[in-house]
């Protein structure tokens, strides 16, 4: 069943995976699908059939969940098509005693199938007793971020897709791109669109031990239009770098 509003697909995301329901679960997002963390590789789910014929329970079941209860949201971005929407949920046991716990950033987007969850981006540091978030690293992330909107300004395509982490995701509606090196990077910059980006303001939502992600509003075309971008910075192992974004622009 499709959603309403961007925050009825929050709270579906979650009434849909306590359903224990493939199929249910699985129309609860919108595709290509993509959920993006500092562990491991992410990979797009291109189908709601492909997402539901590999839908599984036993993992947290075996962990002792009974159901999942999100946490409250803040839209930090929203438009006709698109919300980021800064949440997480807590898995708990059938006496509600805390399982898991994640703190995460929903996009959500309105596609022909309605509103539905695009991308999560995954702090992944949470357990029974720690939520995992931490603003170890929010200064770290922001400047990094800044950064890269300087190069952008600069049109310094190479520098742009030196602070960019692969594979390397842009998060449209309905729409999921994905780069696999930095050189493919310099070049979808130095031939696509370019905006002047000024009036910036950045912070960062939400943090854990090796991943950021950071909210960022500005204007374009003189302030005529404005911007608002979502970025996910992770640390790998190898350095802090940018994984995911979405940008607004309205």
């Amino acid at each position: 069943m499709s959603s309403a509003t961007a925050l009825d697909a929050y709270w579906n995301f979650f009434a849909s995976f306590n359903s224990r329901d493939a199929q249910t679960f699985s129309a609860a997002l919108n595709y290509p699908h993509v959920r993006v963390s500092s562990r491991g590789t992410p990979a797009v789910v291109p189908t709601l059939a492909d997402h539901a014929a590999t839908a599984t329970w036993d993992r947290v079941l075996e962990m002792g969940w009974d159901h999942t209860n999100g946490h409250e949201p803040r839209v930090v971005h929203e438009s006709p098509d698109r919300a980021h929407i800064v949440g997480g949920w807590t898995r708990v046991d059938a006496d509600d005693g805390d399982v898991l716990m994640n703190r995460v950033t929903y996009i959500v987007t309105k596609t022909e199938a309605g509103w539905g969850i695009q991308c999560r981006f995954g702090t992944d540091g949470g357990t029974a007793t720690t939520s995992g978030e931490s603003d170890e690293h929010h200064e770290r992330a922001v400047a990094l971020v800044a950064d890269y909107v300087d190069g952008y300004n600069d049109r310094d395509w190479e520098r742009c897709a030196a602070l960019l982490t692969t594979p390397h995701f842009k998060i449209d509606v309905g729409m999921v791109r994905e780069w696999h090196s930095r050189e493919d990077l310099a070049a979808a910059f130095r031939d696509g669109p370019w905006h002047f980006v000024t009036g910036i303001r950045a912070e960062a939502v939400q943090g854990g031990a090796r991943s950021v992600t950071v909210a960022l509003d500005g204007v374009i075309d003189g302030g005529d239009r404005s911007l608002a971008c979502l970025f996910f910075v992770v640390n790998k192992g190898e350095g802090w770098g940018i994984q995911a974004r979405s940008i607004i622009e309205t």
